[in-house]
């Protein structure tokens, strides 16, 4: 069964990186698939205690997070959060991944996909044609290679305590 979700995951990730980097824009129905096809994975895996938990404490983190980012974009950047600073669609990837995966996966999968996402940036910033960051066409690339690489078994089950 996890298998099954793993594959809708895949396929959900690589239309959300295809949306982001053509469009800069995500439709929301992508991102309700991938927090039921991710949660359900992640429920196959645990009883609903451990869930509710490790769901609770990744929410708390990717609030933090914002928390941060709205502090830094009205202080420093002078500029309202969404959709300036933070696309509303990245922030429904951080919400996805949080509801998806376990809190040590989701620390290392969010602080990873942030990194790659800088480094493409960085090396494909000159030949885009748009001016923003694709940060959720980004992370669900990485989010895509990690779940590929797990389903094959070069990675370690994501979902395991």
């Amino acid at each position: 069964m996890i298998t099954a979700f793993n594959i809708i995951s895949i396929l959900g990730y690589v239309a959300v990186a295809v949306e982001d980097f053509s469009e800069r824009t995500v439709h929301w129905w992508l991102f309700l698939l991938l927090a039921l096809s991710g949660g359900l994975a992640f429920y196959s895996m645990l009883d609903l205690e451990l869930l509710l938990i490790n769901i609770a404490l990744n929410l708390c983190i990717v609030c933090l997070i914002l928390a941060i980012l709205l502090g830094y974009s009205r202080l420093v950047l002078k500029k309202p959060l969404f959709n300036v600073a933070l696309g509303l669609g990245d922030a429904l990837l951080f919400v996805v991944l949080a509801v998806s995966f376990p809190v040590y996966a989701f620390v290392v999968l969010f602080a990873f996909s942030v990194l790659f996402s800088l480094l493409l940036h960085l090396l494909f910033s000159k030949s885009q044609k748009h001016t923003t960051v694709p940060l959720a066409g980004y992370m669900s690339i990485f989010v895509t290679i990690a779940l590929v690489l797990q389903f094959a078994g070069v990675f370690p089950n994501l979902y395991a305590l």
